[in-house]
């Protein structure tokens, strides 16, 4: 793994994907799919228009990558873009779009690092 890149590209990884207030099975529990769930993820943003989690979730169908939005933020893969959308429910929720950075990664492919 590169010093520069995202840690849950690396299965080896000590990146934290639990809560401090987890229990220690979840902290055990990293997903053995979780760089190729964050790429698909990734690509639910990949036409360039904004979307808020869900919508992201929606498109790629993907219920076990929910918290890949909030590493691909992290990791400035995506980033908000200063506008809110809305749920279904009515609540105000935050548009991201895919950065430049984020664009790389995909065209490099989710293999390539794991």
């Amino acid at each position: 793994m590169q010093d520069d890149e995202p840690p849950f590209f690396s299965f080896k990884s000590s990146y934290t994907h639990a809560r401090a207030s987890d229990p220690d099975t979840s902290h055990e529990a990293v997903p053995a799919r979780l760089a190729e769930h964050a790429f698909i993820m990734l690509g639910a943003y990949r036409n360039g228009n904004p979307l808020i989690d869900l919508e992201a979730f929606a498109i790629v169908g993907e219920r076990a990558a929910r918290q890949r939005c909030s590493d691909l933020r992290k990791w400035k893969l995506i980033e908000r873009t200063g506008h809110k959308g809305v749920t279904p429910c009515g609540k105000s929720a935050h548009l991201c779009k895919i950065t430049d950075l984020g664009l790389l990664y995909l065209k490099q492919g989710w293999k390539d690092h794991d």
